[in-house]
């Protein structure tokens, strides 16, 4: 009893498995300027603000904006960074304190009054006064001048680490010799006799409860808000290391970091230790940090590591890393049974550990409806039954046709079908073996899957189609039937018993009522719809009626209400990415168990909630031809943040171009960072385009050749949830007509040829006949000619599309209309002489006819 007893206490002394949670990291590949992070901060703009030893950045979500020496800091070690009620940045660095003007810094030493350069925190209090903590004292920053204070004015050490001003406006200050608190008037010191040891106070932060939290060396103290008193929390209470940060999270729970990773407690109770182990990319934390949208920050020695939910958790465990994970189920007992390619699995729901049950390259599992019996489908070494006891062995020499089993189901006479290679096999309660192959009308031999659908029927996926076994025979149904692919990978059913195929060409819903002589039998699915891959390999239906598809890029969750597929993949924590072939299982509590190719994946539904904050959207630059543009060469008002024009009224025009400035590119950023990769924008040039763009994740829209006009440009965006915007930000501007299409030159044009037919008219009266009249009237009527033409052809470009047929046609229009008034411009010019008639001569008298006379009629 006694040995027992002590087997027991070490086993439940054993380490539970340690759960991998989806952080994402930030290093030195993705964009930190340096990997050792200091302090995190955001802005009123949601954009992160990150202090490191090798300058500051931002951080919209896609990109990092680095700040350093180049910009005008005196030292690239930067210590903290915040940002005022001013909305100016400010950081701490080894060489002052640095404000953010525009794009530059403008710097404070010294030299100004600081009475340390070495500044380890600055702080604003409510009246906008900076407080700096530094190796010499503390500094006060009024706008105009500093006010210091050190051991003379009564602090316990000029070494300062951390500030923080609590409800009642008292400033709290962290030294390295202890804590003083200061009211505006004097400074009250704490020591042992308070209840707190004389030691650096690292951070200083309060809780929903107005308790004030003192990180240490030694651990952490919470000062009582109500009683006053100081209560430490150590290694008696599970807090490791030296305390560097804490916050206050937006549900109330402290969290604590140190050198030995994070510590998570409620109601002075801790409720988890994150590490390394958990997903941290290193258990030496710097600083924290939560969000508007909810996400923790941690920084470290290694870069940021950043978690949202925990919808998706992996186990750290040896059994199970980098193995394919085939099958699941579950026994009456809460235990998970697993299917690896070398052992036989379970998993402890209560004590979260693993044990091996057999050595066994494991395809399928099913426990049967009484639970009494576990069937375990092998790979080579055919069907096994365990009754809790002792294992039984099915092989090819009891009646089945192959040693390896796919898929196993139970039909409502509690008899066991097994699939393989070669056809099915059903084993009956006494152990009596019946095979069913094509010959027996089964659409394939190849069965990958199967189910029973509680009326009698039973389904099995097959290579060349579903088949269905009802009454003793096979009916099959084929992509003749409207079947989006014969290979037919996982069968489920939802709670409204509709059967759902998950197939190498799309998601197929059979419809009521289905039958083998329609040609319509299915609504197919596929990545026209959404879905991240064509070939399908897992189907199942989770407890909310959604329907779930794994494949090789992921997982997807499809809605049949909305019909909305979401994706899941490696940025949104699904970190093992190719799922299994028929390895999706649902267990008591509603969560899902994906095998992968490598590993467990379990997803969480409770956690899995919807964002509804959608992203805070900027339009962070607008550009001309593609070039960053100088805007205050073209307007007065220029946004703070970014630089570009706004206009002076609300919704007025911003900015004004000239005509040939008519290549625009607009750049635009949402900022939301739980999934930030999966943002997606809408917009729309008003006054050239009437219909929003389609969703994506392009965060650039550029417009070329437009012509003059006023336009107006919106954008949305939308989170990773599918939540949008609200309101659209806008950007108004106008595009100048060129000065040969303004009014006052048309009116110049006209006044022109109005002159000059006045003048020809004139000249005809006065001087018809001259020389310039002529000139001067012909080429009136050519200008003019040309002239209408020009707009003639220009109308007619617009609505042909600059068809030279009709271009040709147009002309000989015009000609026509135009050859009368020439016509009549010539006559009226050269009027036509009266005809004179000219008296005939008589005629003469030809001597030599007359002489020698005409042989013809001479007589003679």
């Amino acid at each position: 009893m006694m040995r027992y007893l002590l087997f027991l206490a070490w086993i439940l002394a054993l380490p539970a498995v340690a759960q991998v949670y989806p952080f994402r990291h930030y290093g030195l590949i993705e964009g930190l300027p340096e990997e050792n992070v200091n302090y995190i901060a955001e802005d009123h703009n949601s954009f992160i603000w990150i202090a490191t030893q090798g300058g500051v950045c931002k951080f919209d979500g896609r990109k990092f904006y680095k700040y350093s020496t180049t910009q005008g800091l005196l030292s690239n070690l930067v210590k903290c960074v915040i940002e005022d009620k001013n909305y100016h940045i400010w950081v701490a660095t080894r060489q002052g304190i640095a404000r953010l003007i525009g794009e530059h810094f403008e710097v404070f030493t010294e030299k100004n009054g600081l009475v340390d350069d070495d500044v380890n925190f600055i702080l604003e209090d409510k009246n906008g006064n900076i407080w700096c903590a530094t190796n010499e004292g503390l500094s006060k920053y009024d706008g105009k001048r500093f006010s210091n204070f050190t051991t003379f004015q009564g602090l316990p050490h000029n070494t300062i680490h951390s500030l923080h001003f609590d409800h009642r406006n008292i400033l709290w200050i962290g030294t390295d010799n202890g804590l003083a608190s200061y009211d505006g008037k004097k400074i009250k010191t704490y020591n042992v006799h308070d209840g707190i040891v004389s030691t650096a106070i690292h951070c200083i932060f309060q809780d929903k409860k107005l308790n004030l939290w003192f990180g240490t060396p030694l651990g952490a103290y919470k000062l009582d808000n109500i009683s006053g008193e100081f209560q430490f929390f150590g290694e008696l209470k599970g807090i490791k290391g030296e305390i560097s940060a804490g916050l206050c999270d937006k549900e109330g729970k402290v969290w604590l970091v140190s050198d030995e990773g994070a510590f998570v407690l409620q109601d002075g109770f801790l409720l988890e230790h994150l590490t390394t182990q958990n997903g941290l990319s290193s258990d030496n934390l710097n600083c924290i940090w939560q969000d508007k949208n909810f996400n923790f920050w941690f920084g470290s020695n290694k870069g940021i590591s950043k978690i949202n939910n925990r919808r998706f958790i992996t186990f750290n465990e040896p059994l199970i890393y980098d193995k394919p994970i085939r099958a699941f189920t579950e026994d009456d007992k809460q235990l998970i049974w697993i299917g690896t390619n070398e052992r036989l699995l379970t998993y402890d729901i209560k004590s979260k550990k693993f044990s091996e049950k057999k050595a066994l390259n494991v395809r399928s599992l099913l426990w049967d409806k009484d639970k009494k019996n576990l069937w375990i489908g092998s790979v080579g070494e055919g069907l096994w039954q365990y009754d809790g006891t002792r294992y039984k062995n099915f092989t090819t020499a009891d009646g089945l046709r192959d040693n390896t089993i796919y898929c196993l189901v139970e039909d409502e006479q509690n008899r066991i079908w097994a699939g393989t290679d070669k056809g099915v096999a059903r084993i009956e309660k006494d152990g009596k073996i019946t095979t069913f192959s094509e010959n027996q009308g089964l659409a394939d031999n190849y069965v990958r899957c199967a189910l029973s659908d509680g009326k009698g029927n039973l389904w099995f996926g097959t290579y060349k189609g579903l088949s269905r076994f009802r009454n003793g025979i096979f009916t099959n149904f084929t992509t003749q039937n409207g079947l989006a692919n014969n290979i037919v990978l996982s069968i489920a059913q939802d709670a409204q018993g509709t059967i759902w195929l998950a197939t190498e060409n799309g998601l197929c819903q059979m419809k009521p009522n289905a039958s083998p002589k329609d040609t319509n039998c299915f609504i197919c699915y596929t990545e026209k719809d959404g879905f991240a891959s064509q070939n399908l390999w897992s189907v199942i239906v989770d407890s909310e009626g959604n329907i779930w598809t794994g494949h090789r890029n992921g997982i997807d969750r499809f809605s049949p209400k909305t019909k909305k597929v979401k994706n899941y993949s490696y940025i949104d924590g699904f970190s093992l990415m190719q799922t299994f072939p028929n390895a999706l299982f649902k267990d008591s509590r509603q969560n899902l168990w994906i095998g992968t190719f490598n590993g467990i994946i379990k997803y969480l539904p409770y956690e899995d909630v919807p964002n509804k904050n959608p992203p805070t959207l900027h339009l962070i630059d607008v550009k001309l031809f593609n070039r960053k543009t100088d805007w205050s060469k073209y307007a007065k008002l220029l946004d703070p943040d970014f630089a570009i024009p706004l206009s002076e009224i609300s919704d007025g025009i911003a900015v004004k171009l000239a005509h040939n400035e008519n290549s625009i590119t607009f750049e635009f950023v949402g900022v939301h960072f739980t999934v930030p990769e999966r943002i997606k924008y809408q917009y729309k040039l008003e006054g050239f385009e009437k219909e929003w763009s389609e969703k994506s994740e392009q965060n650039t829209a550029t417009y070329t050749n437009l012509p003059p006009g006023v336009y107006t440009f919106y954008v949305r965006s939308y989170n990773s949830d599918d939540e949008m915007n609200p309101q659209p930000i806008m950007f108004k501007f106008r595009i100048d007509l060129p000065y040969w299409e303004k009014w006052w030159f048309y009116l110049a044009q006209v006044s022109f040829f109005l002159t000059l037919v006045i003048v020809s008219v004139y000249l005809g009266l006065t001087r018809k006949n001259s020389r310039y009249t002529i000139i001067l009237a012909f080429t009136t009527m050519l200008m003019l000619f040309e002239f209408v033409s020009v707009y003639i052809e220009n109308f007619v470009e617009s609505y042909t599309g600059n068809i030279p047929i009709f271009k040709v046609i147009a002309n000989v229009v015009l000609a026509s209309l135009i050859a009368p008034f020439e016509k009549a411009l010539k006559n009226y010019l050269f009027p036509a002489k009266p005809a004179i008639k000219i008296p005939e001569e008589p005629p003469r008298f030809n001597r030599i006819e007359y002489e020698i006379g005409n042989p013809e009629d001479d007589l003679v």
